[in-house]
C-alpha cells in the first residue's frame, strides 16, 4: 500500500508540474497527459479503497523491488509496460494498433525508438492480439495528413484505428523535465473512445 500511495503522490506532483508548465505556454499543450493522470489518479485511489483484496496483495508481491531512484531504465520500462499490460491477456481477441511513442525535444528520439520496440515486443507476447503492421499504420497517417505525435489526440487516434479496423491503439509520449524524463503510455478502446488503460513513470535524468 505504502508503494501504491507514493505512486498517487507523484501522479499528484507530476500533474501540477504539467499545468503550470502548461500555463506558461499560454495554456496551450499537456491537455492529454493531464487527463492521463486524472485517469490514473483515479486508479490509484482505487486500488486504496480495495486495498485488501487478493488480486490488490497479489499485484504488490509482483511489484519490482527496488525503491524508484534505484531502478535502471529497463526495469522503469518493464514497470511502464507491465501496468499498461495489466488486463490485455484477459481480452478476447481483437487487433490493436501501435503508433508508438512520441516527444516534442528531439533529445528523447533514441529512448523514443527504444519504447517503441519494447511496446511491439511487449504486445506480441499476447497471442490473442493481432497487431496491425507498422507500414499500414504509416499510409493511413500519410493518407489522413497525421503524424505520430497527432495520435496523443484521442479522436485522432480514434479515427485512425477505425480506418485499420482496429479495437485497440497504443500511443505515449515522453517528455523532458528539469531533472526526469516523464513518460507515458495508453490504450485507447477504438470503439467507444476510452482510454482503457494507462501508465506513467518518472525516470531520473541520469537514468537515460
Amino acid at each position: 500500500m505504502r508503494k501504491i500511495r507514493s505512486a498517487l503522490d507523484l501522479s499528484i506532483v507530476t500533474q501540477k508540474e504539467l499545468k503550470n508548465a502548461r500555463i506558461r505556454l499560454d495554456n496551450e499543450g499537456f491537455d492529454d497527459e493531464i487527463e492521463i493522470l486524472d485517469k490514473y489518479k483515479v486508479i490509484l485511489v482505487g486500488i486504496l479503497e480495495y486495498a485488501g483484496t487478493e488480486t490488490v496483495r497479489a499485484a504488490m508481491e509482483e511489484e519490482i523491488a527496488p525503491p524508484l531512484e534505484d531502478r535502471s531504465l529497463n526495469e522503469h520500462l518493464e514497470n511502464l509496460f507491465r501496468e499498461m499490460a495489466l488486463d490485455m491477456g484477459a481480452r478476447g481477441t481483437g487487433t490493436i494498433a501501435i503508433s508508438g511513442f512520441t516527444s516534442r525535444d528531439e533529445k528523447s528520439a533514441d529512448l523514443v525508438a527504444f519504447l517503441n520496440e519494447m511496446a511491439l515486443l511487449e504486445v506480441t507476447k499476447y497471442k490473442n492480439l493481432q497487431v496491425v503492421e507498422r507500414n499500414i499504420l504509416d499510409m493511413v497517417l500519410e493518407e489522413q495528413k497525421l503524424v505520430l505525435g497527432d495520435l496523443m489526440d484521442t479522436s485522432h487516434a480514434v479515427t485512425v484505428g477505425k480506418t485499420l479496423a482496429a479495437n485497440h491503439i497504443l500511443t505515449g509520449s515522453v517528455i523532458e523535465m528539469s531533472s526526469s524524463v516523464v513518460i507515458f503510455g495508453r490504450i485507447i478502446n477504438v470503439e467507444t473512445g476510452e482510454i482503457e488503460s494507462v501508465a506513467q513513470v518518472i525516470v531520473p535524468n541520469d537514468k537515460v
